[in-house]
């Protein structure tokens, strides 16, 4: 009796024993090459924002509904329990993504048995794209996470039906929308589910009342707060943003032709509840299947269609097999087995087994994205949803195959048959050894450029260390908020000081033409940094402008991050609040890291500037920074606003003369004779 408990405690630990072993490398290779990206250091914000009672904003403000509040949420627990350090809680979200591996064992066992299961679990866990991902988190993996479980309660309400599964399923959809908008892909998975699995109308509608009911809070605040609606509007960047715009109109229509064509394939009457009951009953099991069929071929060529539609001129300048062959395939190690793995989960579903039939159709509900991702060519960790769902049937091939081959190398009667098996074993032997070894030969050295990331952290930890040794705790802190290629180091810097200090974002204002040429207005706040936005419409920053919002936020500090070549208003910034003598320079550094995106050398800067407590009025006059676009469209906008005095009316608007930057010798000549026209006695002098 005792070996026997200790046998079944030996069998039910097994996988995890896989699922660890297989993880060591990875997480010591994780251990070592972690970056904290864009990404990550937009959601621990964030997340720290949202469970910390300010809301769900980043500085102060209301975020672009990009994603929903799943991650951030989750992020952001991790950050109350673990403390303000994006090393703990991006440990804390590796270590949750280790469920995967284990939700990906219970799928294939239901499918495959027991030994399969621990095949994809020990597959995944090591040659998985996050066992090779070096960002901190992702939210494609916590994505990854709600698919497989409600891909596994759909499996167990297969043999086992219970009240509860369909809400639970449902519920899983919402959380996975709420996550990442792709997984709008899978919304007719319960339809399906149902006429494929004999459920009556009653699972329908405890499925979708139960995603609806988690979703509804999330698109009514959308709505209430910017008066858009998600995943419709067209100012929301999302991934299927632009492409979810046409869905108030297919979405119906398409639905109308789910059920017609269920009607025809019932062969009764228009009597909607009566046809539904005849599909889902056991009469009719040929006819539901190929209703079941028609729903998911109908819903995949439309969607595809759309998302392809609208993914027009957004295709990298890289050919289609030169993405395949040099981004996918390193990270798709079995790459050769896909197809095989297509044809085996075909196979099992024509011979009407129905856990592979339901895994098959589920998988099918992918294929849109798959061609989307295909199409714009996106980072290889977008795939990671359907590299998953793919190794769950590449570890029934592997596993099926050796089986059959140990069986005919047993039959001592076939001689073709045992060699036919031996061919076979070995060539699955050698497969995973050549990818084994592949993977550790990743796994044991570093990605490009992961040293002078890792150096960016320290910076951002060094700016840290400084603020909690100089500026006291409870104090404002002015932020520069308007370069969004420096987001990187503005949200890992409020998220390290958010428990600290209160982050207040620097407005740059924006006015017509007409009003920047106004003498009463400008005399007051003459600009010291110009740039153009759309027609006659400028950006402006004036010195009694960031002065005013400093006092107002109670603040002593500006901190302004610089990237070389990003943002020329914020460079103005600094160079010009240096020069009016009003503000000291209080922390200064610069890191130089490569960036994987951009494939070159890129530097950041940390400036913290201070009030010094010169009165304005005891300030230096600067100069108006601006580039040769920018005065070129002052140039014309004036003459159109102001008419003959507009050369007075920009000597009025800018009376301490102008710098140009970005000045390109090519407009040399008539950037020169603007210059001319508005300052006689004054020659241009290029700038950086």
């Amino acid at each position: 009796m005792p070996n026997t408990s200790l046998k079944k405690l030996a069998y039910r630990a097994l996988p995890l024993a896989i699922i660890l072993g297989a993880s060591i490398l990875p997480l010591y290779w994780f251990s070592k090459y972690m970056i904290i990206r864009p990404d990550s250091a937009w959601y621990l914000l964030q997340g720290f924002n949202l469970l910390s009672g300010r809301g769900y904003t980043v500085f102060d403000q209301l975020p672009m509904p990009l994603r929903g509040p799943v991650l951030p949420f989750v992020v952001g627990t991790l950050s109350m329990l673990l403390g303000n350090d994006p090393m703990q809680v991006a440990w804390g979200m590796k270590l949750l993504s280790l469920a995967n591996p284990l939700i990906i064992f219970l799928i294939t066992s239901r499918l495959s048995g027991y030994w399969a299961g621990c095949l994809a679990a020990l597959l995944w866990s090591f040659l998985g794209i996050s066992g090779h991902l070096e960002h901190a988190f992702t939210v494609d993996s916590l994505l990854l996470t709600f698919v497989l479980l409600q891909l596994a309660i759909i499996l167990s309400d297969v043999e086992s039906p219970r009240a509860w599964k369909p809400i639970v399923s449902g519920l899983l959809l919402a959380l996975a929308v709420l996550t990442k908008e792709t997984a709008m892909v899978l919304l007719p998975v319960g339809i399906i589910y149902c006429l494929l699995m004999c459920r009556g109308f009653r699972w329908l509608v405890l499925h979708y009342a139960a995603a609806a009911i988690a979703c509804a809070p999330w698109w009514v605040w959308v709505w209430l707060k910017v008066r858009e609606i998600y995943l419709f509007s067209s100012t929301q960047e999302t991934l299927l943003r632009f492409r979810l715009q046409e869905w108030i109109v297919y979405i119906p229509l398409l639905l109308v032709a789910c059920i017609l064509v269920a009607v025809v394939l019932s062969r009764r009457g228009l009597r909607l509840k009566a046809t539904w009951y005849d599909l889902s009953g056991y009469r009719l099991a040929g006819y539901r299947q190929g209703a079941a069929g028609v729903v998911n071929g109908c819903w995949v060529l439309a969607v595809s269609w759309m998302l392809l539609r609208g993914a027009e001129g957004e295709v990298y300048n890289t050919s289609t097999w030169s993405y395949i062959w040099d981004v996918l395939r390193p990270e798709f190690h079995l790459w050769i087995l896909v197809p095989l793995a297509y044809v085996f989960a075909l196979r099992q579903s024509f011979a009407k087994k129905p856990s592979w039939v339901v895994y098959t159709h589920y998988m099918f509900l992918w294929t849109p994205l798959a061609l989307l991702l295909m199409v714009i060519k996106l980072a290889p960790r977008q795939w990671l949803v359907y590299q998953a769902l793919v190794y769950i049937a590449i570890a029934a091939v592997i596993f099926t195959l050796a089986r059959r081959a140990i069986t005919l190398l047993r039959d001592n009667n076939q001689f073709v048959g045992k060699v036919a098996g031996a061919l076979s074993l070995a060539m699955l032997v050698a497969l995973l050894t050549l990818t084994g070894t592949s993977q550790v030969r990743a796994l044991t050295s570093p990605p490009e450029g992961y040293n002078i990331w890792e150096t960016n952290v320290q910076a951002e930890m060094a700016l840290y260390r400084w603020l909690s040794n100089n500026v006291p705790e409870g104090e404002s802190l002015v932020i520069a908020t308007h370069d969004r290629k420096a987001s990187h180091q503005l949200n890992l810097t409020a998220f390290l000081t958010a428990r600290d200090y209160r982050w207040v974002p620097l407005q740059i204002r924006r006015v017509k033409i007409g009003k920047l040429l106004n003498r009463s207005y400008s005399r007051l706040t003459t600009p010291v940094w110009l740039d153009s936005q759309y027609y006659c419409s400028f950006r402006y920053l004036s010195v009694a402008a960031v002065l005013r919002q400093m006092s107002a936020a109670d603040a002593e500090y500006i901190v302004v991050p610089l990237r070389a070549n990003s943002y020329p208003g914020n460079n103005a910034l600094v160079r010009s609040m240096l020069r009016t003598g009003l503000f000291d320079l209080s922390y200064y550094r610069t890191v130089t890291l490569y960036s994987p995106e951009e494939h070159k050398d890129i530097q950041l800067t940390h400036v913290v500037l201070r009030r010094n407590g010169l009165k304005l009025g005891k300030a230096t006059e600067v100069p108006t920074i601006l580039d040769s676009s920018t005065l070129e469209r002052l140039g014309e906008c004036a003459a159109e606003s102001a008419g003959d005095n507009s050369e007075l009316a920009i000597v009025l608007a800018l009376p301490n003369g102008m710098t140009l930057q970005q000045f390109t010798p090519e407009g040399k000549a008539e950037y020169q004779e603007i210059w001319r026209w508005a300052y006689s006695s004054t020659t241009p002098q290029p700038g950086r």
